[in-house]
Formats: structure tokens, C-alpha cells, sequence
């Protein structure tokens, strides 16, 4: 903190705004990955095949969440949660602007990724709106992302 007390510009505006000003090469691969589920996702909504992209949606959001999670230097845990990955985030001091109930649509998406498990799937497979509604959250990560993390957009 010795800068700061000096009255470094750069050091100042790091701790008063919780800039990132370099990403870690971890966080880079796993934003890479978000953006990739997330053109996958928007390729599969345009050839209706909802199911995929309501998984790729989630992956997207969860790959993202556990960018935010590694880049406050935690390991990012083994669950496919998204309530629990954005609430991780959240206490790592992250603000990321995606709604808990689009967290907890996109845990049933998750959970009906197999035919035999619950989630969409036990009212049939999802609807061209329910696909878009995750896209939509896939996209509000990413522009959180962008936010968050500016040198990854």
C-alpha cells in the first residue's frame, strides 16, 4: 500500500473502483470458453434445437461465473449451481447483474439435460421461448463480463 499512500493514480483507482487491470491467464481461458458456449448456444436456438441451447446457455453463465470466482484467486467449485456459483461470486465481491431467478431457470435447464432427470424436460423438451430466455441470460454474463473484466471484451 506504500503506492497508494503516495498518491499513485493507477493504485488509486485499482483499490477505490476494484478495477481489474490484468486478468490471469486462467480467467482468460475460461471467458473463452463462456464466449464459445454462448455462440454455440445462439447457432443452436437458430436451427431449433432448444435443448442444446438451453445447456450451452448454461454453461455459458456457469463457465463465466467461475471466471469471476477464479479471478479473486479462489478455485472455482465442482457443482454446475448457478445459484451457488453466483452467490460465490457475489461474496468474492463480485456484482454481476444477472437475476437470481434466471439463476434458478438455469439450474432446471442443467437438471433436464438428461432425459431421465427433471427439469424442462418432464413438460417436454424447451420451447423456442424457453431457449431464448436462456440465451438472453448466456448474453446478460457475458456483457457483466465485459463490465467486470474489461479487457475480455
Amino acid at each position: 500500500m506504500g503506492f497508494y499512500a503516495a498518491g499513485n493514480p493507477l493504485i488509486e483507482e485499482v483499490v477505490e473502483k476494484g478495477r481489474v487491470l490484468y486478468m490471469r491467464k486462467e480467467t482468460a481461458a475460461w471467458l473463452a470458453d463462456a464466449q464459445e458456449e454462448r455462440d454455440t448456444a445462439s447457432i443452436l436456438l437458430d436451427h431449433q434445437k432448444y435443448r442444446g441451447a438451453c445447456l450451452h446457455s448454461q454453461q455459458c453463465v456457469e463457465k463465466g461465473l467461475k471466471a469471476l470466482i477464479l479471478e479473486r484467486g479462489s478455485r472455482p467449485p465442482r457443482t454446475h449451481d448457478i445459484v451457488e456459483l453466483l452467490n460465490q461470486a457475489t461474496a468474492a465481491g463480485w456484482n454481476v447483474d444477472l437475476a437470481m431467478d434466471e439463476a434458478i431457470f438455469l439450474n432446471s435447464v442443467y437438471r433436464g439435460r438428461y432425459p431421465t432427470e427433471e427439469g424442462l424436460l418432464p413438460r417436454g423438451d424447451p420451447t423456442r421461448e424457453e431457449a431464448g430466455r436462456a440465451l438472453a441470460a448466456a448474453e446478460t454474463m457475458m456483457a457483466a463480463l465485459r463490465k467486470l473484466l474489461p479487457q475480455s471484451g
